[in-house]
C-alpha cells in the first residue's frame, strides 16, 4: 500500500496520512485499501503487458529489499519488511540525488514508524547486501538498477547506483 502510494497513488497516499495502524485495519476502510492497491497494480501492469517498461516501477524497495531477504536466507525478516526497508534505502538514494528533500524523508519515516512497517532493528552487512544486489534481475550493462523518486509520487526506473553511496546507505540504516 505505502509502495503504491509513493509511487503515484494519490488515493492511497491521501488514506495512509489520515489514518493510522488500528483505524485502517477497520472492515471499510481496509477493503477499501486492498481495492485500491489492486486495481493501481493492475492499472500498471495493463498499461506495461510486456514489462517493457513502466511495469518496473511496481518494483520500488525491491532491489535492496529482495537483497535483504536473500542475505538473512529468507528467515527472521519478512517480505513486507524487507521491502520497507528497501524502499527507506532507495529514497534516502534519491535524497542524495537531490530528488527528495529532508521533510519528505522525514514524513515517510514517521509514517513507517506509525504502521510499524520496521519492527526489528538489523546489523546489515551492506558488503553482503550489495553482493546480492548484483543477482537482481532489472540489473543491465555490468550495473546495478533500481526504481528511485523524483518526488513523492514521481517514480524513475532502470536508475543504475552508485554502489558507494548504497554501502553508506546501507550503513546508516
Amino acid at each position: 500500500m505505502l509502495k503504491h502510494a509513493l509511487i503515484g497513488d494519490d488515493l492511497l497516499w491521501d488514506i495512509i496520512i489520515n489514518n493510522d495502524l488500528n483505524s485502517i485495519m477497520e472492515p471499510d476502510c481496509i477493503s477499501n485499501v486492498i481495492f485500491l492497491s489492486a486495481a493501481f497494480k493492475a492499472g500498471i501492469v495493463e498499461r506495461d503487458e510486456q514489462e517493457s517498461g513502466l511495469r518496473a516501477i511496481l518494483n520500488f524497495g525491491h532491489t535492496i529489499g529482495h537483497a535483504i531477504e536473500s542475505v538473512m536466507e529468507y528467515s527472521g525478516i519478512s517480505h513486507g519488511e524487507a521491502v520497507a526497508i528497501g524502499i527507506k534505502a532507495e529514497m534516502e538514494i534519491s535524497r542524495r540525488l537531490g530528488w527528495l528533500s529532508d521533510d519528505e524523508i522525514g514524513h515517510v519515516d514517521d509514517i513507517m514508524k506509525r504502521y510499524q512497517l520496521i519492527y526489528n532493528n538489523y546489523d546489515l552487512n551492506a558488503d553482503n547486501v550489495i553482493k546480492h544486489m548484483i543477482f537482481d534481475k532489472k540489473n543491465s550493462d555490468g550495473n546495478v538498477n533500481c526504481v528511485l523518486l523524483k518526488g513523492l509520487g514521481t517514480p524513475v526506473f532502470n536508475q543504475p547506483l552508485d554502489m558507494k553511496m548504497v554501502k553508506d546507505v546501507i550503513i546508516k540504516l
